[in-house]
């Protein structure tokens, strides 16, 4: 099966911020009128930070993953990045990490807009290493080709 990036793997990341951009609008419009005497300078403070969180994460994602292409089997793994190929059998992968956020680990609600962002890090037996982020092959589509993947935990998963 072949991943790359795409536009609708990156529409399917505004989902999240767009989910928590409106949720903060309705409590802040519910809190007018309750009159709960919320300041507004606070939701306009948390939803800046929530804003500036997910586009340096969001861009990080996009740029390690633009020109990255990779094809899937039950065999092999091929990989291209900016005009480099490689190939190799599935057996050539010492381990499969994935860096994700504590929520979508343990398959709990996602409570920020970039709990669904994460990362692999394919470790190969001849010491190379592979990263790969969600915006091109996500966890349950890797979880297909290989057992055991190891899971780390991060609060942002920022792809370095």
């Amino acid at each position: 099966m072949d991943y790359k990036l795409s536009l609708k793997n990156v529409m399917r990341t505004f989902k999240e911020l767009f989910i928590s951009i409106t949720i903060i609008v309705i409590i802040a419009i519910f809190a007018e009128v309750v009159n709960l005497g919320l300041n507004w300078s606070y939701l306009f403070i948390v939803l800046l930070f929530m804003i500036v969180i997910y586009f340096v994460i969001f861009s990080t994602h996009i740029t390690k993953s633009i020109g990255v292409e990779i094809t899937v089997s039950e065999n092999y793994f091929q990989y291209f990045s900016n005009g480099v190929s490689k190939k190799f059998e599935i057996n050539e992968i010492n381990e499969v990490l994935c860096i994700m956020t504590p929520p979508k680990a343990e398959n709990r609600s996602l409570y920020f807009p970039w709990d669904n962002f994460h990362y692999f890090i394919l470790q190969l037996k001849t010491g190379q290493v592979i990263k790969l982020s969600s915006i091109i092959i996500t966890y349950d589509q890797m979880s297909q080709y290989f057992d055991g993947i190891i899971i780390k935990k991060s609060i942002f998963p920022i792809y370095l």
